[in-house]
C-alpha cells in the first residue's frame, strides 16, 4: 500500500492507504481504464467516518452508472476491478468492521 493524505490520481495494479485524519480525500480513477484493471482503496487511521473519501469515475462507470460515490464507514477498504465500458468498475472486497456505515451511491 502506498500512503496518501491527500487528494491523488489513482493507477492501475497500485494499492492506496488514504489518511483522512485532516480533510476528506478525493480518489479520481483513471481515465483510460483496460479490463481486469484493479485498484485498492483502505481507510488508514479509521476516519472514513468523519472525513470521507469520494472516489470520482473520470468518465467511466461505476457499478453500470454514471455517478462518483463516497465511502463513509470507517476502518474499511474496498478493490476495483474495471470490466468494460457498459459496467466500468465494480466494486470487490467490500469490507467492513464491526457497525460501520455502509457506501453512499445508487448501487448500495
Amino acid at each position: 500500500y502506498e500512503l496518501k493524505d491527500e487528494s491523488f490520481t489513482a493507477e492501475a495494479g497500485k494499492a492506496y492507504a488514504t489518511d483522512t485524519t485532516s480533510a476528506s480525500i478525493e480518489v479520481t480513477l483513471p481515465a483510460s481504464p483496460t479490463a481486469g484493471d484493479v485498484i485498492g482503496i483502505a481507510d488508514a487511521k479509521g476516519t472514513w467516518g468523519s472525513n470521507h473519501v469520494f472516489v470520482l469515475r473520470n468518465g467511466n462507470k461505476i457499478e453500470g452508472v454514471e455517478f462518483d460515490f463516497t465511502n463513509n464507514a470507517a476502518g474499511t477498504f474496498f478493490s476495483l476491478v474495471y470490466i468494460d465500458a457498459t459496467t466500468g468498475w465494480r466494486v470487490l472486497a467490500r469490507q467492513q468492521r464491526w457497525g460501520a456505515k455502509s457506501f453512499v451511491g445508487p448501487f448500495s
